[in-house]
Order: structure tokens, then C-alpha cells, then sequence
């Protein structure tokens, strides 16, 4: 369970970064790991939150830090 507004809004912050750091459209970043724009959208302005499997696939898949992408480090 998410504890805070902030610890959803750090995750969207950080997701956002990475989407358009890396050149990235919602809708071209939502496909490459199976769900919907809206979806990342909803996660990026902190309004839903993803499950565990759904991290682990954004991280494996783009290479990402589990620990950067939840804010543990930075």
C-alpha cells in the first residue's frame, strides 16, 4: 500500500522524466508495456498507482531501477 500523496506523486515525477528523457510518447511508452495511455497517464498525475508486476515489467523491460522509479534512491 502506497503510504503517502507524495510517494504517488515522486513515482509520476520519475515515470514523466524517463518517458520524455527517453523520447518517448505516453501512448508509444503505455504499448511497450501493455496497458492503456490513460493508465500511464493516471500514474503520471498520481491518481492510481501500479501493481508489482507492472513495475517489475517497466523496469525490466527499459532497464530501470526499481529503486529510482519509487523514489528509494536517487
Amino acid at each position: 500500500m502506497v503510504n503517502s500523496k507524495s510517494e504517488l506523486e515522486e513515482f509520476g515525477l520519475r515515470l514523466e522524466k524517463y518517458i520524455r528523457d527517453n523520447g518517448y510518447t505516453n501512448r508509444a511508452f503505455a504499448k511497450s508495456v501493455g496497458v492503456r495511455e490513460a493508465t500511464i497517464s493516471q500514474y503520471i498525475y498520481g491518481t492510481r498507482y501500479p501493481q508489482v508486476r507492472l513495475i517489475i515489467r517497466i523496469c525490466k523491460k527499459h532497464n530501470i531501477s526499481a529503486d529510482w522509479l519509487l523514489g528509494i534512491k536517487n
